[in-house]
Order: structure tokens, then C-alpha cells, then sequence
């Protein structure tokens, strides 16, 4: 927990200290939103560029308040690490966009072509989103059994083995679709690697879905009906 701490430390600097050289040597006025035709039609201060950081920054509240939460459940040090490790890839995801953002405004003269930013920040958005599902799943294979977090289903709730075999396959599923998310968005251009991310999700969705029915009749006819 310490090194993911530290982890989450650095990635909330990131953007701040990607900002603060920006602003040291980009222009006096950089562009700060560009129209459909890649055209700016906002021009701002350099000073705007430090608004950047603010939301990698908000999402770390969000996501420690959540931890917070998560932290009053009796089993709350047993997955822990599933949510440092949620933290760590939900703030490295913003902190991509942000540094991008930075960059496109900052750099003098730089050429936009409106089209090709918007399928980098897809695809960049798409990269990380798989990435974020891989830590997720590796923490979930031993989660024990609550009501707050995990892969949870009237099926997977009904005992104890019905959970543990449900968090299993949630594990592999989790893991097999972000890294699918992810080469998927090195592949797929603009927009349509999102409709790819969300067929992929959609697909494991009912996948897990299914499973954890059939997690539940193996486990009642091995005799573990209660929880």
C-alpha cells in the first residue's frame, strides 16, 4: 500500500508539474478550444493551462472518498489493494488527457487537425479505460464475500462459493477485457474504438452474467445453499 500511495502521489503531481512548465515557456496567449474546422476560436492566457491538472486532481478526492467508504466494511483491508490499484489507473487515464491538452495548447505554432485530435483523445481515453480494468480484475480474485464491492448478482450473493467462483471468473473476465480495450484502441481510430470498448464490456457483461447462474447451480448441488 505504501508504494501505491506513492504511486498516486506522483501521478496527482504529473499534470501539475506538466502544467507549470508550460506555463514557464509557452506564449503569453495559447489556444484554448478549437472549433469543428480545427480552427481556435478561444485564445486564453497561459495561466488557463494550470485549470488542466484540476480534474486528475478531483478524481483523486472522488476515488478516496470512495476508498473511505469501501474502508467501513469488516473485510475492508482484504481489498484494499483492488481499490489503490482502481485509484492508480482511473487517475492515470485523466492524467493522459490532461498532459495531452497541455501539450496541444502550449507548443507554439503547433498545426490542428480537429479530426485527429478527437480520435487521439478516443483512443487515448479507450487505452487507459482497458488498462483501468486490469488491476481492477487482479485484485478481485480473492475479494471475500460483501455487498459493497465485487461482481455481484442475486446468483453470486446466494453463499459463499457461488461468490468465491463468481470473483474468480470476474477476475479472468475484468483482465482478458481490458487488455482487449486496449489493443483494441491502438487498432480501431476515433470514436469507434469506444463502440468497440463498449461491445467488449457488453459481451463480458453477459458472459459474467450467465456464469454466475451457473456458479450458483454448481454450488447448491455441491450443498452449499447458504451463505
Amino acid at each position: 500500500m505504501k508504494t501505491q500511495r506513492v504511486i498516486i502521489n506522483i501521478l496527482t503531481a504529473l499534470p501539475f508539474i506538466a502544467a507549470a512548465a508550460a506555463v514557464c515557456f509557452a506564449p503569453d496567449k495559447v489556444p484554448m478550444h478549437y472549433n469543428i474546422a480545427g480552427e481556435v476560436d478561444r485564445w486564453g492566457s497561459r495561466w488557463e493551462l494550470l485549470t488542466y491538472p484540476l480534474m486528475p486532481l478531483l478524481v483523486r478526492f472522488v476515488m478516496s472518498g470512495l476508498s473511505r467508504l469501501v474502508a467501513k466494511d469488516r473485510n475492508a483491508g482484504k481489498y484494499a489493494a483492488l481499490m489503490a490499484n482502481s485509484t492508480i489507473a482511473v487517475i492515470a487515464l485523466f492524467d493522459a488527457l490532461a498532459v495531452y491538452s497541455i501539450c496541444t495548447s502550449a507548443i507554439p505554432g503547433i498545426e490542428m487537425d480537429i479530426d485527429a485530435v478527437n480520435d487521439r483523445i478516443w483512443q487515448i481515453s479507450m487505452f487507459f479505460t482497458g488498462l483501468s480494468l486490469i488491476p481492477a480484475g487482479y485484485g478481485m480474485r480473492d475479494i471475500p464475500y460483501n455487498k459493497n464491492i465485487g461482481v455481484k448478482t442475486t446468483w453470486s450473493l446466494a453463499n459463499e462459493e457461488s461468490w468465491r467462483l463468481s470473483q474468480r471468473f470476474g477476475c479472468y473476465s475484468f483482465i482478458a477485457a481490458g487488455a482487449a480495450i486496449s489493443i483494441l484502441s491502438l487498432i480501431i481510430p476515433g470514436y469507434r474504438c469506444a463502440l468497440a470498448a463498449l461491445a467488449v464490456i457488453a459481451v463480458m457483461s453477459v458472459v459474467l452474467i450467465t456464469y454466475t447462474y451457473a456458479a450458483y447451480r454448481k454450488s447448491t448441488r455441491d450443498g452449499n445453499s447458504g451463505k
